[in-house]
């Protein structure tokens, strides 16, 4: 890569930056106040199992203190957790089932619910921390890459694109239009 093309380059980049903040710098702490609730982070507890006596059992023992949380996950658990003692996280409170989501939403740390029927599932599920996403550095450069990604793919998406190929003494004309790719053959 010549100098010149790595100029281009990184003011292509400067270039974009400034449009990001130009545009978006300004709406920033709303949009990250209607996207907050998807951006906190969790970790909770989990214990699934097919079997809803021995879902039932586990709560109780868990509730009476007669077994921890974790000893019941890593044996009796039937999914992928039972390796982690039933802890999961932190992960964004969109990850997990809608279900569990919605009472993670609602819990305080430490909060155990009854077991719940998700599918052909029982799970119990506890909520060992809630963390809240904070607008810092970090998550305003990610909130603008996405308004700016979102953005862009708007409107690449409205423009029409011509490319001209020649083949064989015929020239292939591609468009791209708003519905769809076609081709058209002409000749030359």
């Amino acid at each position: 890569m010549s100098l010149e093309q790595l100029e281009a380059v990184a003011m292509r980049e400067v270039k974009i930056e400034k449009l990001k903040q130009a545009t978006w710098g300004t709406k920033l702490e709303s949009y990250f106040l209607q996207c907050k609730p998807q951006l906190d982070k969790v970790i909770y507890s989990l214990i699934r199992t097919k079997d809803a006596e021995i879902a039932q059992e586990l709560y109780f023992r868990i509730k009476a203190g007669e077994q921890t949380f974790a000893e019941c996950a890593s044996v009796y658990s039937q999914g992928a957790e039972a390796q982690t003692q039933g802890m999961l996280g932190p992960v964004p409170m969109t990850q997990p089932h809608s279900a569990i989501a919605q009472k993670l939403g609602i819990s305080q740390p430490g909060q155990l619910w009854p077991p719940m029927k998700l599918d052909e599932w029982f799970v119990i599920v506890r909520l060992e921390k809630l963390i809240p996403a904070q607008l810092d550095d970090a998550m305003r450069s990610t909130l603008l890459n996405h308004l700016f990604e979102t953005w862009l793919a708007e409107e690449i998406s409205k423009a029409q694109l011509t490319i001209h190929e020649e083949e064989g003494g015929r020239e292939r004309v591609w468009e791209r239009e708003r519905e769809g790719v076609r081709e058209k053959l002409g000749v030359a």
